[in-house]
């Protein structure tokens, strides 16, 4: 009888056990993506070797959350998955960061190509000729 309970105790050690602290994004990032994808989503010339994206947040366009998921937990053409590597919640935060990065490097981008418009067409402003206006139009000087 001694030795069931035993058995029965140390059968639920592992239910007694306390669950391991939620890592951080970057954590998570510098602990498994790094070292192809960089800490930037640039990848690494290992990276590069093994056939990672150049950008994983350009490469993560068109997906959706829930497709990046899958294969950060499943893996891809030549990454590994890292579903027993990361919690579920660890890997849809991940999943959502790289989308949300996406878009925001998206918007950084076209925020850039209307700021160069904009810087241009002040340029041209400045090289219009003076004018004033009159009751009868605008006249030129």
């Amino acid at each position: 009888m001694k030795i069931l309970i035993v058995i029965a105790m140390l059968w639920s050690l592992p239910a007694l056990a306390e669950e391991k602290p939620k890592r951080t994004i970057l954590q998570n990032w510098g602990k498994y993506c790094a070292l192809c994808h960089g800490n930037d989503g640039n990848a690494t010339e290992f990276g590069l070797k093994k056939g990672a994206p150049e950008d994983v947040y350009k490469a993560s366009d068109g997906k959706t959350v829930e497709q990046i998921f899958k294969v950060i937990t499943e893996g891809g053409q030549w990454m590994r998955g890292f579903e027993k590597k990361m919690t579920e919640e660890e890997r849809m935060e991940m999943a959502q960061h790289i989308e949300y990065t996406f878009i925001i490097n998206r918007v950084l981008e076209k925020r850039k190509r209307i700021n160069k418009e904009l810087d241009s067409i002040n340029k041209q402003y400045k090289n219009l000729p003076q004018c004033e206006t009159i009751d009868e139009g605008w006249l030129w000087k």
